[in-house]
């Protein structure tokens, strides 16, 4: 085993999900190296004759649902839709660090905020020395604070009313969209600043992302801080195709659960996020071109990430100027002291809206699912499942096989798949099929980072922006 491992030729890309730091002194790497020790007494995993993890061991890494669980969407009490839902996640396995933890979490509360058929989802994927403790520090505390605001603000609202509800939380008004999101990004400034003054957490150069959906009062806000994803499975009809007389290839004329993404990265390779981090202070750039084997430069291609992959791996990073850290992957974060400070905020980009029977499912996953897989596979892979037991299953298979594919160590992988059952009809001013066609073909074609597309095949954001609001049906959407 030990011999195996020795033989393994270890050169890690620095890949668009690496949301590890990248430090280039031995010091940083040593300190990223560290975060076993406590357990380096632990047996070497067994290897197969390729330096991979030996299907036992791999197993011993997966913590899952044993059966999928049911539970109501409601708006008071009115059942508007049902969720049946499962969860799986993965401890990534590094050949210099083979005792890593897993630095994903999740979070899975019902009756959320004391509000009958209200639920929240959340994934958290930590990043630094200390991402494990940072992951869990966050799902201890963000849904606990979400619930809080939530709580505070039906309270104020029920007394404008009168306070016909007394002190009974069932009877309280029920939070408008813009509310929700009001309080949901109070509860994400709150949980990163009590995480900066927390002594027992060291997030100076460690933190997490989180990618949120709560359902209150039948509708879903997503919220999302950093890399990971929400994707709705949206189902087009083949008569709906038909009645708009839509001009498609063969391969679309049967009905086709197309990816919609909730959520978008927020990583440098978005101009606006890059720019924004930059007029806080930072500097953007590759490894590469901080160690001075490229030029400087950033034109780091039209890279939409979700519909397109990289696969060079030396993505954009953001550094404190003049300097070799943080070195962040990604511009949004709860914690990360250092990078707090040049702009790499924990403010969640957030979107809301009501389920319709259109939509099918909904995946929440971190970005070890998303690194070598589109938002469109991963709801093909869904789709072609009975259960969301399954469903979570085979999409973590898929993402580890395409690890080991690509390269010689595996991220950690999270997924929650939920099947979604509705009957509620879609809102007038829904995007056409036509529309929808656009925005999820654009999902199908990945592409290397140093391929040049004319522009005229690449989808601008705010058009895609524009459909993905208009798929939602009434859409409420902020990016701040």
């Amino acid at each position: 085993m030990g011999c195996e491992q020795s033989k393994v030729d270890y050169h890690p890309r620095k890949g668009v999900g690496a949301t590890e730091h990248q430090g280039t002194s031995t010091t940083t790497r040593l300190r990223q190296r560290s975060s076993s020790e406590s357990i380096l007494e632990a047996p070497l995993p067994k290897l197969d004759s390729s330096g991979n993890l030996m299907p036992e061991e791999v197993a011993k890494r997966v913590i899952s649902s044993p059966m999928s669980k049911t539970v109501p969407i409601l708006a008071k009490d009115e059942l508007l839709a049902t969720l049946d839902y499962a969860f799986s996640t993965q401890r990534g396995y590094y050949p210099d660090d083979v005792h890593k933890r897993n630095q994903d979490a999740f979070s899975i509360t019902h009756d959320f905020a004391g509000q009958p058929g209200d639920s929240l989802f959340v994934i958290y994927d930590g990043h630094g020395k200390n991402g494990d403790v940072c992951a869990i520090w966050a799902k201890k505390h963000l849904p606990r604070l979400i619930a809080k605001y939530i709580k505070q603000e039906r309270v104020r609202q029920n007394k404008l009313l009168g306070s016909p509800g007394g002190f009974n939380p069932k009877l309280w008004p029920l939070l408008t969209p813009d509310l929700i999101q009001a309080m949901c990004m109070k509860a994400h400034l709150e949980c990163n600043q009590l995480m900066h003054d927390d002594k027992s957490v060291e997030d100076s150069l460690s933190g997490t992302t989180a990618i949120a959906a709560l359902f209150h009062g039948g509708r879903l806000t997503v919220c999302n801080v950093g890399d990971s994803r929400a994707v709705l499975g949206h189902k087009i009809r083949k008569t709906e195709m038909e009645e708009e007389k839509v001009e498609i290839e063969d391969e679309w004329k049967e009905d086709k659960i197309m990816a919609v993404p909730l959520s978008r990265d927020q990583t440098p390779y978005r101009h606006d996020e890059c720019e924004r981090v930059k007029k806080a202070g930072a500097s953007v750039m590759s490894v590469d071109q901080m160690e001075g084997s490229e030029p400087m430069h950033e034109n780091w291609g039209d890279l939409y990430l979700g519909e397109d992959i990289d696969v060079t791996g030396d993505p954009p990073r953001v550094w404190v100027k003049d300097t070799d850290y943080p070195g962040t992957a990604f511009t949004r974060s709860i914690g990360d002291k250092v990078a707090d400070g040049i702009g790499v905020t924990c403010e969640p980009e957030m979107l809301s809206m009501s389920l319709n029977h259109n939509d099918e499912m909904l995946i929440l996953a971190s970005d070890g699912v998303f690194e070598f897989l589109t938002n469109q596979a991963v709801v093909d892979i869904a789709a072609s499942c009975a259960t969301p037991v399954e469903a979570c299953e085979k999409i973590v298979k898929a993402a580890y096989e395409q690890w080991l594919h690509y390269e010689l160590r595996t991220d950690d992988i999270t997924c929650i798949v939920m099947f979604i059952s509705c009957d509620k009809e879609p809102a007038p001013g829904s995007a056409t099929v036509e529309q929808l066609l656009a925005l999820a073909k654009e999902g199908m074609k990945p592409m290397r980072i140093n391929d040049r597309r004319a522009e005229s095949q690449v989808m601008p954001g705010d058009f895609a922006n524009d459909i993905s609001q208009k798929i939602l049906n009434g859409v409420e959407n902020t990016e701040q």
